[in-house]
């Protein structure tokens, strides 16, 4: 059987701290588009989770409180995409959604 560090091929963003806020729902949603867009692209690009915190109430998550992957990635999809970790940094609050089209990092078609 063989096996890949996806580590060793640039795949994966270096591991992140959720800090105050229990945000594990939206670390792991980012991650699962940032492996889906590099395999796709060959390009690593770090989602913001502070996007999802913010933005993705509607879609029944509730930020620094709880959330589910599937509701994060249902969000990403109707958005049309999610910003960069860099346009939108993590601050471990719940804020204001302040996400901008111009700063998308990725997008999904996830059914």
């Amino acid at each position: 059987m063989n096996f890949i560090d996806w580590r060793s091929v640039g795949a994966v963003t270096p591991v992140k701290d959720q800090g105050k806020c229990s945000a594990s729902w939206a670390f792991s949603a980012t991650g699962t588009l940032e492996g889906q867009h590099f395999t796709q692209t060959q390009e690593l690009v770090a989602l913001s989770e502070q996007n999802l915190i913010d933005c993705s109430t509607n879609f029944g998550n509730s930020g620094c409180e709880g959330g589910v992957i599937d509701f994060a990635i249902q969000y990403v999809k109707v958005n049309g995409g999610i910003d960069t970790e860099k346009s939108y940094p993590y601050e471990e609050l719940d804020g204001k959604c302040r996400f901008n089209r111009t700063n998308i990092g990725a997008n999904t078609t996830v059914r």
